[in-house]
């Protein structure tokens, strides 16, 4: 008999998790109100398409040594597409917001040194979201990424980048550039680990001076060094003004400027995720991009 631990709702997903007596398993009920859209024979093919799609994606990150859970099993359950899963332990991102210097560091390594060799692509075929709170810690101390939808990688003739995928190439294009190049990734990274605690950024480079190699190390950190955030530091109000009113299709840049806007305290983490909702280049709840981009924008002055 399962009985219901606790249940949440994600961007793509109705999460759930459940305890049945052998141990505790989640259950990933993917994108039902974007399913239920569908009439009853288009809704099955694209169940079939999500769960043909997660398992080749699965087999791409074991190919590249990501560690993941034992067990991942796509099924079709009453017109929906759910996944189940066991539960791999606590989130890396609740583990740093508590953990000493030397353990953070060593989590962000960890973190880095298990996709080494999906930023070691020549020609990129897979992607990852390498968000913080999509690693978990397992009891033995070993980490397992938990996120395989939407999938990020190249499949039946074409990547797959979100989803609904983009039909738009220069959206395809735009979304290659962050989720499967090295640098695109990592920068994505960043934003996940300074959304946590702006103080973290000295450890966050020290753990990429130890997961890559000198020169790789430069060009990150020199990378790092010209993007948004650091543009504003020392700047006043009005070149602050103009760097946000300066915001169109660049996704990663608004958050980048929140990084340093958004002051310490209670209300940064749920203003950073307001920030992250905001300017996604793809909403889920409908709402056009540019309203949702004037919001994004007023909300960024206020931090001024």
């Amino acid at each position: 008999m399962s009985s219901l631990l606790w249940q949440t709702t994600s961007h793509y997903a109705e999460l759930s998790c459940h305890s049945n007596g052998n141990g505790v398993i989640l259950a990933k009920d993917i994108m039902p109100w974007h399913l239920a859209q569908l009439c009853p024979a288009e809704r099955e093919e694209r169940i079939q398409f999500i769960n043909r799609l997660t398992a080749h994606y699965r087999m791409c990150l074991q190919a590249l040594n990501v560690p993941l859970g034992d067990t991942y099993e796509c099924r079709t359950e009453n017109g929906r597409a759910i996944h189940y899963f066991p539960h791999a332990g606590q989130s890396v991102d609740r583990i740093l917001l508590t953990a000493g210097r030397h353990e953070q560091e060593t989590l962000i390594f960890q973190i880095l040194d298990s996709v080494k060799d999906v930023l070691a692509q020549h020609e990129p075929t897979v992607g990852v979201d390498l968000q913080v709170s999509n690693f978990c810690r397992s009891e033995s101390g070993q980490l397992v990424f938990v996120d395989l939808f939407p999938a990020l990688c190249f499949f039946e003739g074409a990547y797959h980048v979100h989803f609904p995928n983009p039909e738009d190439p220069e959206s395809v294009r735009r979304e290659l550039q962050r989720k499967f190049t090295p640098l695109g990734i990592l920068r994505r990274f960043r934003f996940t680990v300074l959304m946590i605690d702006i103080n973290l950024e000295p450890v966050l480079n020290a753990a990429i001076s130890r997961a890559m190699d000198d020169v790789f190390t430069e060009q990150v950190l020199d990378f790092f060094a010209e993007l948004p955030d650091n543009q504003i530091m020392g700047a006043d109000a009005k070149k602050i003004s103009s760097l946000i009113n300066s915001i169109s299709e660049d996704t990663d840049s608004a958050r980048e400027m929140a990084l340093r806007l958004i002051p310490p305290g209670e209300d940064r983490l749920p203003a950073l995720a307001r920030v992250f909702d905001l300017s996604s280049a793809f909403s889920s709840s409908g709402i056009p991009r540019e309203e949702r981009l004037k919001e994004l924008k007023k909300l960024l002055r206020s931090y001024i």
